[in-house]
């Protein structure tokens, strides 16, 4: 569509926030304030006021988490690593309704599950066996606090990332049971190949060292990144590029939100994407045009401080050319004159 699109794309994810606000705060792009900023073909949407929580010290709303974890999915199918596939569930499979209100053994919390697995696996059913996965990632979005429970299939383990302490956490262990039984009674009901060793599985904590204290605002940005670069049990030493020193992780998580917002807007998968370069392309010219305007009357003002300052100095470059004319006895006899001036006007 464009010459220079790859261009743009590198300017779009450069621009950053400065984007979303032009997009969301002054709305003068052809683009409305309430269309949908991501859209995919699975119906997986948000729109760009919701985008306002990719901005610093803002909570993440779950149609986020659930729009990058579609992206993933995505991604995911394009990777050609046959020894390890991930499947990034959506936070609507277990919604809090459904883990504080309703009992494990009622039945429409496991028909609640296959109705929104079916949305996650691209409505195709030869997927809802979960047999070509080995990894299998549920964000759970509990007491207002993201953390996700992974299941690694293939080597036989449940995993609680928390980016919070566990004497801080509002994860309950209740909860991680519930998430446990509904997915062992799935598995059953499909008959997958490794469902009796997963029953013998229970959730565990892993204990990261980039958890932190009192940082309730950045937990889904944590639950991002931890979604984004899990990749089983297995990998040595896993680490998300988090920083040990406090300083530094705030720095660091505002970076992560900005690529965040970006990656959204550019993903392939996204319907809007040709919009969305447009709407850039013209904010680009747009810039160009104020920064030839802006240079414009700085210089105009360079020169008008110019010439005020030229003759503002011109009595005194006057006074000094005569002062140093001249002679060495007329100054002194001039400077004498001066002072008996000022003597009789004293006395005056």
């Amino acid at each position: 569509m464009y010459n220079q699109k790859e261009n743009l794309e590198i300017y779009v994810s450069c621009l950053g926030f400065n984007l979303l606000y032009t997009y969301l705060l002054t709305q003068k792009l052809s683009i409305s304030y309430r269309n949908h900023a991501y859209e995919n073909s699975n119906g997986m949407a948000c729109m760009y006021f919701e985008l306002l929580d990719l901005l610093p010290n803002s909570y993440i709303s779950t149609s986020i988490v659930n729009c990058w974890a579609s992206m993933l999915n995505y991604e995911e199918s394009k990777r050609n690593d046959p020894t390890i596939c991930r499947l990034f569930g959506h936070t609507d499979l277990f919604p809090d309704h459904m883990l504080r209100g309703q009992k494990y053994n009622d039945p429409k919390t496991l028909e609640h599950f296959k109705e929104k697995l079916y949305d996650v696996v691209g409505k195709k059913k030869e997927k809802m066996n979960l047999a070509e996965y080995t990894i299998v990632i549920f964000p759970i979005f509990e007491n207002k606090h993201f953390y996700l429970i992974c299941y690694d299939l293939k080597n036989l383990d449940c995993s609680v990332i928390d980016n919070m302490w566990v004497d801080q956490t509002v994860a309950e262990e209740a909860t991680q049971l519930k998430v446990k039984i509904i997915f062992d009674k799935y598995l059953e009901e499909v008959n997958h190949p490794k469902r009796i060793q997963i029953q013998q599985v229970f959730p565990r904590r892993l204990n990261l060292s980039w958890a932190v204290r009192g940082n309730k605002v950045d937990c889904g940005v944590y639950a991002i990144r931890h979604m984004e670069t899990y990749m089983g049990v297995t990998s040595d030493k896993w680490q998300c590029g988090f920083p040990n020193e406090p300083r530094k992780i705030k720095g660091k998580l505002n970076l992560l939100r900005k690529k965040y917002a970006a990656a959204l807007l550019l993903s392939k998968t996204n319907i809007n994407r040709d919009k969305i370069l447009e709407a850039a392309n013209e904010l680009k010219k747009k810039k160009k045009k104020l920064n030839k305007e802006d240079k414009m009357e700085r210089k105009k003002k360079e020169e008008m401080q110019q010439r005020t300052s030229k003759i503002r100095e011109t009595p005194r470059k006057k006074k000094q050319e005569i002062k140093r004319r001249m002679s060495p006895r007329k100054r002194i006899h001039m400077s004498t004159v001066k002072k008996a001036l000022q003597k009789t006007k004293k006395k005056q």
